[in-house]
C-alpha cells in the first residue's frame, strides 16, 4: 500500500482525481491496517504518507466522538 501511495503522489493528477483517490485508498483499511502504515511511514521516514494517515486517524478518533 505504501508502494501504491508514493507511486500516485509522483504522478501528475488533477487535484480531484489525487482526492478521490485518498478517499478510496483510506476507505478501504482497517483501523489496524492504518495502524501499521503509520508506524511504516514514520520508520520510512515518509512524512506526506505519515501526515496524511495521523489526520485520517484523527479524523475517526474525532468521529468515535461524534456518536455518542
Amino acid at each position: 500500500m505504501i508502494i501504491e501511495y508514493c507511486k500516485y503522489q509522483e504522478a501528475t493528477v488533477t487535484k480531484e482525481a489525487k482526492e478521490k483517490f485518498e478517499v478510496d485508498f483510506v476507505n478501504r483499511m482497517s483501523n489496524v491496517t492504518l495502524k501499521h502504515l503509520i508506524r511504516a511511514a514514520d520508520y520510512l521516514d515518509i512524512n506526506s504518507l505519515f501526515n496524511f494517515l495521523t489526520q485520517v486517524l484523527a479524523d475517526r478518533i474525532q468521529d468515535m466522538g461524534d456518536d455518542d
